[in-house]
């Protein structure tokens, strides 16, 4: 009986111990999957935050000239980087068949004339005749209509002239506005269409500094900010604006918005295709520097991961950014005082997970 107590209380004790061993098992677990991260406190710092970008010198408008009739080029006389004035001869086509019909349209019209001298001379005997009751009405109304269509014949033939002389004219494709050429379409020998844009120029008088910016850095008080445009190439020349307008919708393969900044009144170095920088300043105020390891995203947004505390687990908020660099993002809303944000290793993090904040890190 001894021994059949004995060997009941062995088999309760193994049975405890496993039961121990299992605990210690999962509390192991449980410990594995509360992740240690590092992180840095939040803390206002008043700034002025400032955009530098690159970008260039655009044309506001380009116009493209074409020859409103067809034909056959027989001579350009500018090339891209040209500089054009009004009334300046861009091209011309080949004139001969509308010189052609100009000596016929000309030989139409002295046909007509020498018609319409003889029907009015005409015209002028028999009106003597009819006065002195030589000839009646009915002959003396059929020689005044001969007159008259001799005239209207006339009439005809200089409008027909007047249009070989226009078309003429338009042989000569001739510049409307002062500008500079951005492109050609068309060479010596080609055969144009009517309308078909040979020479594309660009008006130097209305110009705009061009600029991409990400989609994370629009701001709603982005529009009304101030600008100051310099030259890459020569810094010192310098030239203050504003932005004139704001892409609304995103560049599709770099997800970019296009800037466009006023140019008006700059200095005339800053010519078409010139590389510049645009500093663009967004005001002060307070803003929260961050190491850029902390950035992610949700919803395609830049966002960060907040430690709660209390519960020692993780809240993925949402933040605007002021400026993003390779070291560091400037946050300019969408974190308190004090957040405990997250520096790395976000990409493996999820939002509710816990976590525990690494050795010496309260």
């Amino acid at each position: 009986m001894k021994k059949i107590g004995f060997v009941c209380l062995a088999a309760l004790s193994l049975a405890l111990a496993g039961c121990s061993a299992q605990s210690d098992e999962h509390s192991d677990a449980v410990a594995e999957h509360v992740r240690p991260v590092r992180i840095v406190v939040a803390t206002r710092s008043a700034a002025t935050a400032n955009l530098v970008y690159t970008g260039e010198v655009l044309p506001r408008t380009q116009t493209g000239f074409g020859f409103k009739m067809g034909g056959r080029l027989i001579e350009r006389l500018v090339d891209v980087g040209s500089t054009v004035a009004p009334g300046d001869v861009l091209a011309r086509l080949d004139p001969i068949d509308i010189e052609n019909q100009l000596r016929s349209s000309e030989a139409d019209l002295a046909s007509a004339e020498a018609g319409r001298d003889t029907a009015q001379a005409a015209f002028n005997r028999q009106q003597t005749l009819f006065g002195n009751g030589v000839i009646t009405r009915a002959q003396f109304e059929a020689v005044e209509l001969e007159f008259n269509a001799a005239k209207a014949r006339v009439t005809n033939a200089e409008a027909a002239l007047d249009i070989v002389r226009e078309n003429l004219k338009q042989t000569e494709l001739k510049a409307t506005a002062a500008g500079v050429v951005t492109q050609i379409d068309g060479n010596v020998g080609q055969v144009v269409a009517a309308g078909q844009p040979v020479v594309m120029i660009a008006s130097n008088d209305q110009r705009d500094a061009a600029f991409d910016i990400p989609e994370q850095l629009l701001e709603p008080k982005f529009s009304a900010a101030a600008v100051e445009v310099a030259l890459l190439s020569y810094p010192d020349i310098r030239f203050s604006s504003h932005i004139r307008e704001v892409s609304p919708i995103a560049d599709p393969t770099t997800r970019t918005y296009r800037v466009l900044v006023e140019l008006t009144g700059a200095p005339e170095q800053m010519f078409l295709g010139a590389a510049v920088t645009g500093t663009i300043d967004l005001g002060g105020g307070d803003v929260f520097r961050l190491p850029s390891s902390a950035i992610t995203s949700q919803d395609g947004r830049p966002a960060v991961f907040v430690v709660d505390p209390e519960t020692l687990t993780l809240e993925r908020k949402p933040v605007a950014l002021a400026q993003q660099t390779s070291a560091q993002i400037i946050v300019g809303d969408g974190l308190n005082q004090g957040d405990l944000v997250v520096t790395a290793g976000v990409s493996k993090l999820r939002p509710g997970q816990s976590v525990r904040l690494e050795d010496g890190q309260k």
